[in-house]
């Protein structure tokens, strides 16, 4: 992962706008995004000017480890993206409170209306920090939560979420280690949730007594 120093060139900074756009012509999305944001107050307004920058809507990242200093770098740049809708996020491993900084953009952001996270095998209390941010967010559609481990005490969390939220329509919870405690406490909260569509509680541990809770609730 590139990261442009603080300490910034003057030459770069005195450079032609057009010989800028030639420069993020031979850069991927990531890289403009993480890298070249909030640098310095000119470059960020080129990019905002920039086409790609401006039509970039979905963002798909795979890495084997990110530290919580690249999460947070991640996380800025989308904070200050106004057109990206779709953030599909795949790690091996995260730092702890790096999925901390991702929630946080969700608190102010409102174009982003799919989040996949996928394999961070998140703490409790980073998934309670998720689900804080979700009880204000009002456009996101579709959350992907597969391979996090978030057990049962993270399906509690994510079913405090289901009963106020009212724009999540999709929510996938796979590959979680959620047993017939956790799919309580989501059928329970099923119960008051009038806007989702679709639930993937595939390869859990719910059981005959998980299912039975699930299919009360619907």
């Amino acid at each position: 992962m590139i990261f442009i120093s603080e300490q910034i060139s003057a030459s770069i900074l005195s450079l032609p706008t057009e010989l800028v756009y030639l420069i993020l012509d031979n850069l991927d999305d990531f890289t403009i995004l993480c890298s070249i944001r909030n640098v310095c107050t000119r470059l960020n307004q080129i990019i905002d000017t920039y086409p790609r920058y401006q039509t970039l809507t979905i963002l798909k990242f795979r890495s084997k480890h990110i530290g919580a200093l690249e999460a947070q770098h991640l996380a800025n740049a989308i904070r200050n993206n106004y057109v990206l809708t779709t953030l599909d996020v795949n790690y091996d491993s995260i730092e702890d409170n790096g999925t901390d900084h991702i929630a946080d953009v969700l608190r102010n952001n409102t174009t982003l209306t799919t989040l996949k996270l996928h394999s961070f095998y998140t703490a409790a209390l980073q998934i309670q920090h998720l689900a804080d941010t979700l009880r204000n967010n009002t456009t996101l559609t579709t959350l992907d939560l597969t391979y996090n481990g978030i057990g049962d005490h993270g399906a509690q969390h994510i079913a405090d979420v289901l009963r106020n939220n009212t724009t999540l329509t999709t929510l996938t919870l796979s590959n979680n280690d959620i047993n017939e405690h956790g799919a309580k406490q989501l059928s329970d909260a099923l119960r008051n949730n009038t806007t989702l569509t679709t639930l993937d509680l595939s390869f859990n541990l719910l059981e005959r007594r998980g299912t039975f809770y699930l299919a009360n609730a619907l």
